[in-house]
């Protein structure tokens, strides 16, 4: 009965938590990373590339989960694709 969906429900909770645990600890990673202090111990900014900061912000599957259910933006690259598969994708090999 019910204890069985509570359970299920906790272990889903549960891992929700593990995962927002982790990103958490990726972030405070990233952070670090790009900052440094000087002699007088205050914070100061490193430059990060375009690259590393782009590629870091999509490397939990978290935000792929969130992007795809977001319905709106969904559509909108289908119908972008769609609408301009011919010029944007004729003889190319799309993935």
């Amino acid at each position: 009965g019910d204890g069985g969906e509570a359970n299920d429900e906790l272990d889903r909770l549960k891992g929700q938590v593990e995962a927002l645990e982790e990103q958490l600890s990726r972030a405070k990673s990233l952070i670090s990373s790009i900052t440094a202090t000087d002699d007088d111990g205050d914070a100061k900014k490193r430059k990060v590339d375009n690259d590393t900061y782009y590629f870091s912000s999509y490397s939990n599957t978290g935000i792929h989960e969130v992007m795809l259910r977001d319905t709106v933006r969904t559509a909108a690259y289908e119908n972008a694709i769609l609408s301009n598969s011919e010029t944007l994708f004729r003889d190319k090999t799309v993935i």
